[in-house]
């Protein structure tokens, strides 16, 4: 029997990710290469799809290839030059697929053990709720970030 707290963090996630394909898609294509709000545009939105990868980990999982380093996920660089949309496009659909992936194969009884992966990476103990929910958390506030830029330059927005 479906759980329904997976299945709504399911359903939450998949309006989350839909709004990030349509991001990638309607962000013109200066704005996709220029910095704004700190950041180039197009690392805010690789920033928040691989995260992807970091929150489906789960113990003994060899991390994933990303096409950036963890200094460029993480800001602490510039990557240039910048990826297309069509191919952050490509890796939104591959990181979903590990999202997706990670939720299907949750159960309700795993829920509240710790995730040990993810603890590592976010310094701090978290279980696998915690894991679940940042699929839509850290989408949402990056999403948010975003949506402005676009707001900002006259764009309907995507929320």
């Amino acid at each position: 029997m479906p759980n329904p707290i997976i299945e709504t963090c399911k359903a939450e996630f998949e309006i989350m990710f839909a709004r990030v394909k349509k991001l990638i898609e309607v962000c013109p294509d200066d704005l996709w290469v220029a910095k704004a709000g700190g950041f180039y545009f197009w690392q805010q939105v690789y920033h928040t799809l691989a995260h992807f990868e970091f929150f489906s980990r789960r113990e003994g999982d060899v991390p994933r290839a990303l096409p950036w380093s963890m200094d460029v996920i993480m800001f602490e660089r510039e990557g240039l030059p910048a990826p297309s949309k069509a191919q952050m496009l490509a890796f939104a659909d591959d990181m979903a697929s590990l999202a997706r992936a990670y939720m299907n194969n949750l159960s309700v009884y795993e829920i509240t053990m710790p995730n040990k992966t993810l603890s590592a990476i976010v310094e701090r103990p978290v279980n696998h709720l915690v894991g679940l929910m940042k699929f839509t958390a850290h989408t949402a506030y990056h999403l948010g970030c975003c949506d402005s830029l676009l707001r900002e330059r006259g764009l309907p927005g995507v929320y």
